[in-house]
């Protein structure tokens, strides 16, 4: 609506131009946007023992991937984070499992023995006992 639905006058914040395709009414509605990634990812966290008490331990990677396992008698997570604009090959032969989130959105399942990373990607693993 006018003035992106926050007031019926003009607001004293400006709006940015493109307010009517980058909205929460927009987003909802498609699989992979940002709003769905945080949805999904609030809610595996809150599905996932080892996310809210698990015991943590940092977990070797290569420069610019950040690394660590949350451990939990429900079940061990892989979390990896590539904070570069290159793909990073993390090798997981130690912690083979299914992925279970992707930023990306398009592999979750997936099942994986070592895996990469692409550009800004972050990976959740569902590590097999």
């Amino acid at each position: 609506g006018p003035f992106a639905g926050f007031s019926a006058v003009e607001p004293w914040l400006p709006i940015t131009e493109d307010y009517e395709t980058r909205n929460v009414a927009v987003q909802a509605g498609e699989p992979v946007s940002l709003l769905n990634l945080y949805r999904a990812l609030l809610r595996y966290r809150r599905d996932t023992p080892a996310l809210l008490s698990g015991s943590y331990e940092t977990f070797p990677a290569p420069g610019g991937c950040f690394a660590y396992v949350r451990r939990h008698e429900s079940g061990d997570r892989l979390v990896a984070l590539n904070f570069t604009s290159e793909p990073l090959h993390l090798d997981t032969q130690t912690m083979r499992g299914s992925i279970a989130l992707s930023t990306h959105r398009d592999r979750g399942g997936s099942f994986v023995e070592s895996f990469s990373l692409r550009p800004d990607e972050g990976v959740i693993l569902e590590v097999e006992s």
